[in-house]
């Protein structure tokens, strides 16, 4: 993962050794509540996509740890 953020950084002037974010958002309004369910499986599937782990659930920082049964870093509270 290291090696990830190293490369991404290296063609930005702002940046001097890595890079983690990853530039822009674009804000979308919550219209439903499918729309709204479906936004942490999108968020799961962020590092998976990445390369960065096989499983949404073996990424550290992910609350899809919690989801899968396995203990997260923090507690997942869910709003239902």
């Amino acid at each position: 993962m290291y090696n990830h953020f190293e490369y991404a950084g290296r063609g930005d002037k702002k940046i001097k050794s890595f890079k983690f974010w990853q530039e822009g958002n674009e804000a979308k309004e919550i219209h439903s509540n499918s729309f709204l369910e479906q936004k942490p499986g999108y968020i799961h599937q962020n590092p998976v996509m990445a390369e960065i782990v096989d499983e949404p659930e073996h990424y550290r920082y992910s609350s899809a740890r919690d989801y899968a049964g396995v203990p997260g870093l923090l507690p997942v509270i869910s709003m239902e």
